[in-house]
């Protein structure tokens, strides 16, 4: 044992290398298994990082827009700048919409209100009884007023005409033909003062013509009549309202497509009738109703709207208006496929006129420019001259048709719900408003 002390204490370094060997040949390996792992998590951490960055920068994400357009998708850095951007993005939009909105209902309402305020929407009780015909004097005379202010009127009435021609006849057998009324004419002195009395006629329509702007009167536009012995409803006020409203944006646009020209140079000659022929119920009817015109655009409501306000009990659920909702098409009940919903109210006319053919797309045009209006069904027939000339109607020389329109005209809650009463909302399915903070 001494002598291997002995060996190891000579070759002491020998033995110190050797004993390292050893242990290099069972450590290193362990060694190594350790720091391998510890770089494989390391690296693992570090592309978890990497991913998570590269999320980031190729984050998908999808935009809608505030004035309710299509929602825009794709893959984008998210980050300061981009937030800010669509900030500032979304802000303009939805000042864009707001702008829109305003207009919108700016361009609908022009500034209207109902014709007396104290009835509607509902009056007081102590006038519940007396409001109604004092409405109906009122509504009959914005009817008059309106037609001075598109300037319509009829033809001479054929008193005023008779009276003319007798006193052009005495003229005319004194001064030319030297006989006295009661003498006997020659055949040849009866033709020429049948032909002196034609044109006398013809000129008394030329002349009348000649001052108006179009030919209309009450009866076109068939003004309700008061029955005294049965106050109307609510109901049926508001829609002699409502009615008043339609009939004045047609008139108005019509109006608005002869200019200032008379009668004979204008395009609209003749307003025959303008009639709202769906009432308040079908016009609210949504989803779950007809409440649109049938057969290609015809009314399709059972008679005029003038017969009754309709069944106040028959009401669809009240729903509040919500702008920013798609208000989804039908197709079935026109091309244009609108309908009354929370938004507006979609009401149908029938319109009958006389207009000079070649310039029909003008007064189609007018109608559209003047409110939310789309005319959904045009019939048309040639017309006589001769024929209108015989009832006083005094057209001008190009060539005419009976043009029968059916225009859809649209409403928006936002503003016509102010002066509903209580029965219409609920015809309607309009949500009552929101009473006053503390009231």
């Amino acid at each position: 044992m001494s002598a291997v002390l002995g060996w190891i204490k000579s070759n002491l370094v020998s033995v110190i290398f050797f004993v390292l060997m050893v242990a290099a040949v069972v450590a290193l390996p362990l060694l190594s298994r350790w720091l391998n792992t510890g770089v494989q998590e390391a690296m693992t951490e570090r592309v978890s990082r990497y991913r998570e960055l590269e999320k980031l920068e190729k984050t998908d994400v999808t935009v809608s827009s505030p004035a309710g357009g299509e929602a825009v998708s794709g893959t984008v850095l998210v980050n300061e700048k981009l937030l800010e951007r669509y900030r500032a993005v979304s802000e303009a939009e939805a000042a864009d919409a707001t702008e829109v909105r305003t207009l919108a209902l700016e361009h609908n309402r022009k500034g209207r209100g109902v014709i007396l305020p104290r009835l509607f929407p509902e009056p007081p009780p102590a006038e519940r009884e007396v409001l109604p015909e004092r409405f109906h004097r009122q509504l009959e005379d914005a009817y008059a007023e309106l037609l001075e202010r598109v300037n319509a009127g009829g033809p001479p009435s054929p008193e005023s005409v008779a009276e003319d021609l007798e006193r052009h006849r005495a003229q005319y057998l004194s001064q030319i033909l030297a006989k006295e009324v009661t003498d006997t004419l020659e055949p040849d002195e009866a033709e020429q003062l049948r032909d002196v009395l034609r044109k006398q006629r013809m000129s008394l329509y030329a002349a009348q013509a000649e001052g108006l702007g179009m030919y209309a009167d009450m009866t076109a536009l068939n003004v309700p009549i008061w029955q005294q012995a049965r106050q109307p409803t609510p109901m049926e006020l508001f829609q002699w309202q409502w009615e008043y409203w339609i009939i004045e944006d047609i008139l108005l646009a019509l109006s608005e497509a002869n200019g200032e020209q008379s009668v004979q140079r204008a395009p609209v000659k003749r307003v025959i009738s303008v009639l709202p022929f769906d009432d308040i119920v079908a016009a609210g009817g949504g989803e779950a109703s007809g409440g649109a015109p049938s057969g290609g655009g015809s009314p399709g409501m059972g008679g005029g709207s003038r017969r009754g306000g309709g069944d106040e009990t028959a009401a669809p659920k009240a729903k509040a208006a919500n702008p920013s909702q798609e208000v989804k098409l039908d197709f079935s009940r026109s091309f244009t496929g609108r309908y009354s919903n929370p938004l507006y109210d979609v009401r149908w006319v029938e319109v009958q006129l006389v207009v000079e053919t070649a310039r029909l797309t003008d007064v189609l045009d007018a109608l559209a420019r003047r409110n939310f209006m789309t005319v959904i069904d045009v019939k048309l027939t040639p017309a006589d001259h001769y024929s209108a000339a015989r009832d006083g109607f005094f057209y001008g020389s190009e060539p005419i048709s009976n043009v029968t329109l059916t225009v859809e005209t649209v409403w928006l809650r936002e503003w016509t719900a102010e002066f509903m009463p209580a029965a219409v909302r609920q015809a309607l399915g309009v949500a009552d408003p929101k009473p006053a903070a503390g009231g």
